[in-house]
């Protein structure tokens, strides 16, 4: 399976798990340019899938204030998603 087959499928994952762990489901969004990944009716979340696991869990600058501010603008809460071999992190980078 080719790298973004690979990426497909772990959003698809993590999109399945937060719908069945959290109250609220997140969608896709359609612009595959957009800085954040998935939405929802109260939260917008990006998500970062690493292949390997490293001790920091960074997000671009430019994204976190971006994501920020529509957040703020849409009144949702932010949320930044690590996928790893470790397991998932997630920050609520609103709070």
């Amino acid at each position: 399976m080719d790298i973004k087959k690979q990426i497909k499928q772990k959003e698809l994952e993590v999109q399945e798990w937060w719908n069945s762990t959290f109250n609220g489901k997140i969608e896709m969004v359609e612009d595959e340019f957009s800085t954040y990944d998935f939405e929802g009716e109260r939260v917008i979340v990006e998500l970062k899938h690493r292949f390997k696991a490293y001790d920091t869990k960074l997000i671009e600058s430019i994204k976190l204030s971006n994501n920020y501010q529509q957040s703020q603008l849409k009144n949702k809460t932010f949320f930044y998603v690590v996928v790893d071999a470790n397991g998932i992190s997630m920050f609520n980078v609103s709070k």
